[in-house]
């Protein structure tokens, strides 16, 4: 059996490390949408007069999991059946979510 690299949180065989190193950055380009979409969950949220608990109660996450999606300064990926699931509470088109500003 080949010798396994563990790169946490992922384990990885030697011949994999390149394509793993790739994934992982293709992964990082995407931080400044997360974000985005984090600060949108926050704007349409607090429209609506949601708090980050009646939001979470709402779509079956935990208060902390959609503070880190808002906080700004992290960047927290998400399914889309969650962003689905929080546009629908929302009452907001999913699709608005996924357009983004230029940095």
């Amino acid at each position: 059996m080949p010798e396994v690299i563990i790169h946490c949180p992922v384990a990885v065989r030697p011949e994999q490390e390149q394509q793993y190193s790739e994934e992982t950055f293709m992964k990082s380009i995407h931080t400044e949408k997360y974000r985005q979409i984090g600060l949108k969950i926050a704007y349409y949220r607090k429209l609506r007069g949601l708090t980050q608990e009646e939001l979470a109660e709402q779509v079956g996450l935990t208060p902390a999991y959609i503070g880190h999606l808002e906080a700004p300064n992290i960047s927290k990926a998400l399914s889309l059946d969650t962003l689905f699931d929080i546009a629908d509470a929302l009452h907001v088109d999913a699709q608005k979510f996924l357009v983004f500003e230029e940095s």
